[in-house]
Order: structure tokens, then sequence, then C-alpha cells
């Protein structure tokens, strides 16, 4: 007899496999992130196949087997639409979900890091928000999975002398994983921190994805945070 699971996952990617199946990945509630083949999607008379597409929400049956794991059924519990329908949503649902598989492990299921993938596809669903804020909200997101994987900066003391961090003249080490005083700074491969990019970013450790999505930041900051997120998550990636 077959031996079956059920799990509340969100769908990541979905590749080809073989002639006429799929392989899924997902990440869910229950089981972290795994691989499924879905079977017979690719023919035209499969009703599995809407129901299996990237950010999607799904409520899945699946069937163990001796080396894959099979998806049985599939019932899809928000498919996000609002997404799907503008290019730039799109876009950014997109490159959350490939940096988010690309940072987590098969098998590591964390209740606030599946909470934290759908609050931020139903903020995008939901929202309208600008380029520029689309962009900021990626980051942040990205920024609260790091902390979430064990990454988290340290924001108010010099992680060098440990001395508690003061206005002016802030750097963002990232072999140190946080804020070098001036006195301590001697890495060229830091990054030089404004008083407001250090309270913005003490503001994404602390508060909600809700709570950021609509904050008013003015083009240099934003630059400057996605500059200093973004080299964040290249030195941990490499």
């Amino acid at each position: 007899m077959e031996e079956t699971f059920l799990i509340k996952g969100i769908i990541l990617d979905r590749e080809p496999f073989r002639e006429c199946d799929s392989r899924v990945c997902v990440y869910s509630l229950e089981n972290g992130r795994q691989d499924l083949i879905a079977r017979g999607t690719k023919k035209i008379i499969s009703k599995l196949s809407g129901h299996i597409e990237p950010f999607s929400c799904v409520n899945i049956m699946g069937i163990r087997g001796k080396r894959l794991n099979y998806l049985g059924s599939a019932l899809e519990e928000d498919s996000y639409k609002q997404i799907k329908k503008n290019l730039d949503k799109i876009y950014y649902a997109g490159t959350g979900l490939r940096i988010f598989k690309d940072l987590i492990k098969e098998g590591v299921a964390e209740k606030e890091i599946f909470y934290l993938l759908k609050n931020y596809l139903n903020i995008l669903n939901k929202e309208e928000l600008g380029k520029t804020q689309l962009e900021l909200f990626l980051h942040f997101f990205i920024l609260k999975l790091l902390c979430l994987l064990g990454y988290r900066p340290e924001l108010f003391y010099c992680v060098k002398c440990k001395k508690k961090a003061l206005p002016g003249g802030n750097y963002f080490s990232f072999s140190g994983g946080g804020l070098v005083c001036n006195t301590c700074q001697k890495n060229k491969n830091s990054l030089t921190l404004s008083d407001n990019s250090v309270k913005l970013l003490r503001l994404v450790l602390k508060e909600d994805l809700k709570k950021l999505c609509n904050l008013k930041i003015d083009d240099k900051l934003a630059k400057e945070i996605i500059k200093t997120i973004s080299s964040f998550l290249q030195y941990y990636k490499s």
C-alpha cells in the first residue's frame, strides 16, 4: 500500500521531468523544501497542471516512492491572481522565490520561514507598490530571510570593539556581520552607512513586512539600503 502525506506548501519552481511529467519544488509548513514529481502534467487533459504553478499556495497529497516522492493531488488555496496580472509583480515574486530557493536547504521546515514567504506573496498580491517600493520590499524580505537563517546583522554595537554604535562614521562589514565604527574600520570591502540607513535597517529587523511595505523613503536612502542588503546577500551566497 502506498504511503501518503498531506502538506500545505508554496510552489517555488516547476520544470519538465521526463517526457510527460514535471518536477515541482515546494516549500511546505510540514516538510520544508522538497521536490515532488507530478505525473502527466504535459498532457492536455491534465487536471493537476493548473494547480501547481509557481507562487501558488497549495494543499497537496504526496506519495512516498522508493527514490522519488510524487504529487498525488493538489488543491490551490491561493493563486495570487493580482501578482499574475502585473509584470512588475511577477518579476519581484519570481526573484524572491528564486533567492528563497537558493538559500533554503532541502528538508529544513521552519514555521517562521514559511509564513515570511507567504506574507511576502500576500502583500505583493494586495498592495499597489511603485517600482522603487517593490525593489525595497524585495530586499526587506531578503534581509528578514537571512536573519531567520542565522545571519542576523549586528546593528547596535561595533562587531570589532563591541562598543555601542554612535551616529556618524559607521560602516557595514560583511565578513564581520554588522556595523564597524570609524575607529575600527580597516576593511576596504565594507560599505559606508549613513545614520538614516542604520535606522532603517534596524526598523526592518524589528517590524513585520506589512508595516514596511508602504514606507516613504527617498531615492538616495533606497539605493543605499538596496546596495547594502544585496551585497550582504552575495557575501553569504559566495
